[in-house]
């Protein structure tokens, strides 16, 4: 399966690619179609990476070390709070500018991930 978003994924990047030669488009498609390329290619190298690695069994035990869980687990914790905290000043800094729809989609950025934080640990409270 993996393999098969791989190659979909790889097309659909070639296609992104290949439609700006072929027509005749506003600039702005241009742009969201650069998006597009950048955002299928970088899909399907992940899932070929991943196909590579789940078949290692050296790798298996590696990213299965508790040790190195706990090293994930509180990288994953820093940068959320470092990312929240930055959400937070861009947010301040919105408002004092006066700049209303981006304070409030910044602020719905930082309920949301709040919000998800507490639903999340609390299903994960309940699993362990």
């Amino acid at each position: 399966m993996k393999r098969t978003i791989s190659h979909i994924s790889y097309a659909v990047a070639a296609l992104a690619l290949m439609a700006p030669a072929l027509l005749k488009l506003p600039h702005q498609v241009d742009i969201g179609l650069g998006l597009l390329f950048a955002m299928a290619f970088g899909v399907g190298n992940v899932n070929r990476v991943l196909v590579k690695w789940e078949n290692d069994g050296a790798y298996q035990k590696e990213a299965l070390d508790e040790r190195n869980i706990a090293i994930k687990e509180k990288a994953g914790n820093i940068t959320g709070m470092l990312t929240t905290t930055l959400l937070g000043i861009s947010l301040v800094v919105f408002v004092c500018m006066g700049y209303t729809v981006p304070s409030l989609v910044v602020g719905g950025i930082i309920l949301v991930q709040l919000v998800s934080l507490i639903c999340v640990s609390s299903l994960l409270e309940k699993k362990m």
